[in-house]
Parts: C-alpha cells; structure tokens; sequence
C-alpha cells in the first residue's frame, strides 16, 4: 500500500516538475530576447550594412534608374524630372523616384518608431527589425524573379511587348510615355518592389543611430567623406589605432565594394534578382548574429 501510495505520488510530481522546468526554459529565453545588446563591436555590423547598400543601390540603378537608399539622388531625378530631363524621363520615371522617396520616408518612421517604442537595442527588437528588413528584400527579389516586376538591367533579355515594335532604351518624350503606358500595363507591380526596397533601406539608416554608431550611416558617403578626410587625427593611431577613422574607411570600402558586385550582377543573366538573393542572405547573417551578440552587462547591472 506504502509503495502504491508513494508511486501515485510521484506521478502526481512528474507533470509539477515538467510544468516548473517549462516556465523555467521560457522565463530564460525571455530575458534572453529582452536583454540589450553590446553595441561596441556592432559598428562591424554597419559597415556590412554599407556593403548591402552599395550593393543594392547599384542594382536599382540599373534596373530603375533610381536609388534606394540614396535619397539625394532620387530628390534630384524628381525635380528634374518635372522638366521632362534627362531628355526622354517619362512620367513612369518620375513616379518611380517619388516612390522611392515616400518609402524610405515611411521607413524611417516605422523603424524609429519600433526602436523608440519598445527600448531600442533589446535583442529581439533587432532581430524583428532586420526580419522585416529581409522579408521585403526577398519579397522584392520574388516579384523581379518571377517578372512580375520589370529589370532593365543592361544585359537582361530585352523585352518585347504584344503587338508592339522592339523597346529600346533612348526614345523620345512622346514614343517613350506611350511606351511607358504599355509597360505599366504590362507590369503593373512596377513601383511596390521600388517601395518595399526603398522602406527597407531606412531601417539601416535608423540602426546607426540606435546602436550608437553615427558616423557610420549606412548610405551617406559624401558625409562618411567630409568626416574622413576633415578628422585632425586622420593620421595618428598608426594603422590599427584610429578606430572613427577605420570604421569610415571601412564603411565606404564595403559601400564601393557592394556596388561593383551589384554592376557585376547587373551585367549578366542574374540582373537585380541575383543581387537581391545576395542581399537577402547577408541581411540573414545579420540576423544571426543578433541571436548570438553579446548583452550589455553593465546596462543589466545599472536596471
């Protein structure tokens, strides 16, 4: 009777125990994603970034003749583009740039909202952060794959349309609107890659400032430059000892970097798509990482 009674009450405990090591597990893992992350190696981080900028950058260039991070060329094609130059911009054109213009906008805000909302360098908001940053990249990627999405890459199979002559680049204004009308007709998804793209691209910009690395923005290298060359230590600290001065050479190094990759892609069968991929895995990477990064102890500490 003992043992029966002694064996009812260790099966009583079993689903205690299994219950209590369950809330222990997922207590743990809580404060895991909930810890801030050490923001002292994450300027490696951002200088991938720039690598992913350039690289996408130059493809979207290519493909649309228009940027995705860099919003000051995009500002200058718009307002060009009001005048009908260069000569031939169509009205497609000129969409094209204010959309890129609108998305980042928007990115900007919906990243720095997420960050400021929700303590900005908690391990799992950079991990959401840059997951919504490569769901939009491989979004974008499918869209252009599938050619749902146009790529006028330079080597690219030039597309015909129905019933239409060859379409050849340097057409006049008037051929080129009428073009361009049978062209949005054709693929209609035309500006939601340019969007998704452009959304996406603000969240890097708001992750330099987040992880406390404003000399690194990601995407505005005519400042990197300014800092760079301006910086009265430029030539002190040896080859390992500047690190503001390594980090800007590094920046602008990986941005040259992915730019040449996204010509090299543009240049052959792959187009933008391919650059995309390369994107979309590196931004996985990152991701990655941030599961992994090291947290802020002494922030811990001090709470």
């Amino acid at each position: 009777m003992e043992n029966s009674r002694h064996g009812a009450s260790e099966g009583e405990h079993l689903p205690l125990m299994a219950k209590k090591k369950s809330a222990t597990r997922n207590s743990t893992l809580k404060r895991y994603l909930n810890a801030q992350i050490d923001t002292r190696r994450a300027d490696v981080v951002l200088i991938i970034c720039f690598f992913i900028s350039g690289l996408t950058d130059a493809g979207a260039y290519n493909a649309w003749r228009i940027f995705l991070s860099m919003q000051t060329g995009n500002t200058i094609f718009t307002a060009l583009g009001l005048s009908n130059l260069p000569h031939g911009t169509t009205k497609i054109q000129l969409l094209k740039s204010l959309t890129a213009i609108l998305a980042f906008l928007f990115g900007a805000l919906f990243f720095s909202t997420l960050h400021r909302t929700n303590t900005p360098r908690k391990r799992w908001v950079l991990i959401l952060s840059f997951s919504i940053q490569v769901t939009l990249v491989i979004a974008s990627a499918a869209l252009i794959h599938s050619g749902n999405a146009r790529d006028d890459s330079p080597k690219k199979p030039v597309r015909t349309l129905p019933d239409h002559p060859r379409v050849e680049r340097g057409l006049s204004v008037r051929d080129g609107v009428g073009v361009e009308s049978l062209w949005a007709k054709r693929y209609p998804w035309d500006l939601l890659p340019i969007g998704l793209l452009s959304f996406q691209a603000a969240g890097k910009v708001v992750a330099s400032r987040v992880l406390q690395h404003t000399q690194l923005p990601t995407v505005v290298i005519s400042v990197l430059y300014t800092d760079l060359v301006s910086d009265p230590s430029f030539f002190s600290g040896g080859l390992f000892g500047n690190t503001p001065r390594n980090r800007r050479i590094g920046g602008a190094v990986c941005y040259f970097a992915g730019a040449v990759l996204g010509g090299v892609f543009a240049s052959s069968r792959y187009g933008f798509a391919g650059a995309l991929w390369v994107a979309a895995l590196v931004n996985g990477g990152i991701i990655l990482g941030w599961f992994v990064w090291s947290e802020n102890k002494v922030e811990e500490t001090g709470d």
